[in-house]
Order: C-alpha cells, then sequence, then structure tokens
C-alpha cells in the first residue's frame, strides 16, 4: 500500500505580503518609539526574520503525520 498522499501543501505568504506586513508593523511602532523603528534596514530584518519563521512553520507543517486543515479532508 502507498502512503496516502496529503491533501494540502503549506505554504509560506508570498515575499511581497511579507515585506508589506513588515513595513505597516515598523510604521506603527515607529509611531509610538520613534523614526528609527521605520528605517529600512529595520524593516528588512523584522521582513527576513518572518520569512525565516515562515518557512520553517511551512515545512514543519509539511512534515506532519497530522493534518492541520481538518476540514479538506
Amino acid at each position: 500500500m502507498g502512503k496516502r498522499k496529503r491533501p494540502i501543501e503549506y505554504l509560506p505568504p508570498a515575499e511581497a505580503d511579507i515585506n508589506a506586513y513588515a513595513e505597516q508593523v515598523c510604521q506603527r511602532i515607529a509611531q509610538k518609539r520613534g523614526a528609527e523603528f521605520a528605517a529600512d534596514d529595520v524593516v528588512q530584518g523584522l521582513a527576513d526574520f518572518m520569512r525565516i519563521a515562515a518557512r520553517i512553520q511551512a515545512k514543519h507543517l509539511n512534515n506532519s503525520s497530522e493534518l492541520v486543515d481538518n476540514e479538506a479532508d
């Protein structure tokens, strides 16, 4: 018997979406804590971190023996 094919493949968000979200988060923090939080290198650093975390989470979900989205079954 073959292995049951997963009906779901988890993917991280698109890079553009992550970048846009990081920009929004940094702008909100900058409004409360200072303009340095909206600097390009801070936004890029947050986006890089979120991109890595999203890839790790997607890989974890795809390697999991349990499906997370039970409604697709």
